[in-house]
């Protein structure tokens, strides 16, 4: 399916975004006060917040977040353990690769459960709430792809055949560049 590299793309993006996320995040009630500081200038530098509850990454931030993230934490916190698997992913190759090939394997999980899903409300079979919700957040991700390749194709006046082959190259191209870089966090970090 052309969308698969879009979901190992999106996957690799939000790990890093989330990893982030939750340790400038972190309860600093349950950290030491000396970390209060160095963490809040981490967040100040790396997390925008736009004022309307939404809030993204400073772009060509993470990696000195990483970084000092990992510095900070120690390592038997949860955001610890999480910033040095996230490291070790992004800095070495066969790690990076690993990590991929256990999202593959999530994605056969979520397509087949998908269709499994999707088969048994189309055709009145018993469909749990919970089969539903476990695929509702691939399912939007999906359907938000397809219509930004039609919308994308109507723009510009392509078939959607030679839309959905553009997306894919694209997504393609950039999983490739990661999965061929000695380092894969110099293609990545955002």
């Amino acid at each position: 399916m052309y969308m698969k590299p879009a979901w190992l793309v999106y996957q690799t993006r939000s790990e890093l975004a989330s990893t982030i996320y939750d340790a400038v995040g972190a309860d600093m009630s349950q950290l030491p006060t000396t970390m209060w500081k160095p963490l809040q200038d981490i967040a100040g530098k790396t997390v925008h917040y736009d004022g309307l509850d939404r809030v993204e990454l400073v772009p060509n931030s993470t990696r000195q977040a990483v970084t000092e993230l990992l510095a900070l934490f120690p390592h038997h916190h949860q955001a610890g353990r999480r910033l040095s698997s996230l490291h070790q992913r992004l800095d070495d190759p066969v790690a990076f690769r690993k990590w991929h090939r256990e999202l593959e394997d999530q994605w056969e999980c979520l397509i087949n459960r998908l269709v499994r899903v999707r088969n048994a409300v189309t055709h009145g079979g018993p469909a749990a709430n919970s089969a539903i919700e476990s695929v509702a957040h691939f399912s939007d991700c999906l359907a938000a792809w397809e219509i930004e390749t039609l919308l994308e194709a109507a723009l510009t006046g392509d078939d959607l055949p030679a839309a959905h082959k553009k997306f894919l190259t694209e997504q393609s191209n950039l999983l490739d560049a990661w999965m061929k870089a000695q380092h894969p966090g110099d293609h990545l970090y955002l």
